[in-house]
């Protein structure tokens, strides 16, 4: 009898625990203001090329809002979100530059999302990040991830799953 209470105990806690690890990778959302009274944070130097072998300069950007959004394709609530994000940055019309940053192993596993997504956008660049340098600098936890950026200093993060094109993100940035 107590053999299998204790079993059941611990199914119970395993249990517990995957639903924890589950919803701290790909389920919890936390949106993160920066606010004035603390310290802005620089972006570390980044260098990125885009999957098209081209560099993106974010210099180029300086006058824009920059999205650094933190996705893979084998990650449901990134491929839900991505949609949103490429809405957000056609109805700003130039004023929002969107770095969309890949964490998949295989550049194929890539291209073939890209594919099915079938945008074009001056303003989204993707950027495959084959040795995750860029998301070890930027310290991600999980994906997705996404900084917001102005005058090359990180003023939002948001972690987990977002709709981009909600009314809270619209106002916010046309309050930019």
């Amino acid at each position: 009898m107590k053999i299998k209470i204790l079993t059941a105990l611990i199914v119970i806690l395993c249990t517990y625990a995957s639903y924890m690890v589950i919803d701290e990778f790909f389920v919890s959302k936390q949106v993160k203001l920066i606010t004035h009274d603390q310290t802005f944070q620089e972006l570390p130097p980044l260098k990125f090329t885009d999957i098209q072998g081209k560099p993106v300069l974010l210099n180029e950007f300086k006058d824009n809002i920059i999205l650094f959004n933190f996705w893979a394709s084998w990650c449901p609530p990134c491929i839900k979100e991505f949609p949103s994000l490429i809405n957000l940055v056609k109805q700003h019309k130039g004023n929002i530059k969107l770095v969309a940053i890949s964490s998949d192993d295989k550049k194929e596993d890539l291209q073939s999302f890209l594919q099915k997504q079938k945008f074009q956008d001056p303003n989204i660049f993707i950027v495959w990040d084959s040795n995750q340098e860029t998301t070890n600098k930027l310290l991600v936890k999980k994906l997705p991830e996404t900084f917001i950026i102005k005058n090359n200093k990180i003023i939002k993060k948001a972690s987990g799953f977002e709709n981009w094109t909600s009314k809270y993100w619209l106002d916010y940035f046309n309050n930019l």
